[in-house]
């Protein structure tokens, strides 16, 4: 073989082993690793993650093939309102949509669930609306979206892959089981990642929830019990109260300045008293100045004895 050919050999397996690496590496992007399903979404979807209402649940089968439901959920704090809004089911493929339930008006309380429920099974009589036709229990999905329109949310298993799935379905249930929404059970349904197998878990022992059981949480109903804090708002009323008693030592310290204005108010006193005496010392000194009989007692002692003097002399020249 000659140089030439061979180099032109060497050349056609080297390029044949790169394409093959390349080819590799792109099938391990493309295929998720089993166990990392969280991490490796297979398709992403138009609509946003959902805070308000919810696909929550699903049953595809019991001891009948009948016995299956849907529930949906109210994550938001408020009451929604279901009116123009429908539930579909979508097949494993998407080659079929059909329409479970649909409302024109209904407000849905926060917190709380809705139950629909195939009406040939176990599930219909405590349902709030009820459906004809099965849910296949290998794959498919459910989505809640404006009718015929934009998708709020939806909840996918199995082996579906439509373009309802949002990123990578969650587990098929198998029989009496369901597949439910995070983080399930009293805590409620409120995880929405937009990634179906992230979002939700297999339950053994599901319970299908109306919309007249109990809101879960548990505590969701105490901020609805804020009524309690109206109770609260008495106990408000008693910081109210020390407020407007801290008010109360303001006057109180008001009155604290007018003991300071008493000793003012018994500074005249004094001030009256050294008055009187100026006034008591005066009154002695008139009443003094008239008093001063020595100066009428000589007066008349002068008197006198000008008077005797003259008799005296009087009596010597008559002597003589």
């Amino acid at each position: 073989m000659s140089q030439a050919r061979w180099t032109r050999l060497v050349r056609s397996i080297l390029a044949m082993t790169l394409v093959g690496l390349v080819l590799t590496s792109v099938s391990a992007r493309a295929r998720p690793v089993e166990g990392d399903l969280d991490a490796a979404p297979l398709s992403a979807v138009s609509w946003p993650p959902s805070t308000g209402l919810l696909v929550s649940e699903v049953v595809t089968g019991g001891a009948s093939a009948s016995d299956e439901f849907v529930e949906m959920y109210n994550a938001s704090s408020e009451a929604l309102d279901l009116d123009g809004l429908e539930l579909v089911y979508v097949t494993s493929t998407g080659s079929t949509v059909t329409r479970k339930q649909t409302w024109t008006a209904l407000l849905l309380p926060a917190h709380r669930h809705l139950l629909i429920a195939n009406s040939s099974g176990t599930f219909a009589a405590a349902a709030d609306g009820t459906y004809s036709g099965g849910l296949s229990g290998t794959g498919g999905s459910l989505a809640l979206r404006v009718v015929g329109g934009a998708v709020i949310d939806s909840l996918s298993w199995g082996d579906a892959a439509s373009t309802f799935v949002e990123g990578t379905p969650g587990a098929a249930p198998p029989a009496s089981s369901s597949l439910e929404r995070k983080p399930g059970g009293a805590s409620g349904n409120a995880m929405d990642t937009n990634n179906n197998v992230a979002d939700s878990v297999v339950n053994g022992t599901p319970v299908a929830q109306p919309m007249s059981a109990a809101a879960v949480p548990a505590d969701a109903p105490t901020p609805f019990v804020t009524p309690t804090p109206t109770s609260g708002s008495s106990s408000s009323l008693t910081p109210t109260t020390s407020a407007s008693q801290s008010p109360t030592p303001e006057p109180t310290l008001t009155p604290e300045p007018t003991p300071p204005c008493t000793p003012d108010a018994e500074t005249p006193i004094p001030t009256e008293a050294p008055t009187l005496e100026p006034t008591a010392s005066a009154a002695a000194t008139v009443t003094l100045a008239p008093t001063l009989a020595p100066t009428d007692s000589p007066v008349e002692s002068l008197d006198v004895a000008a008077s005797a003097g003259p008799t005296e002399s009087q009596s010597a020249s008559l002597a003589m």
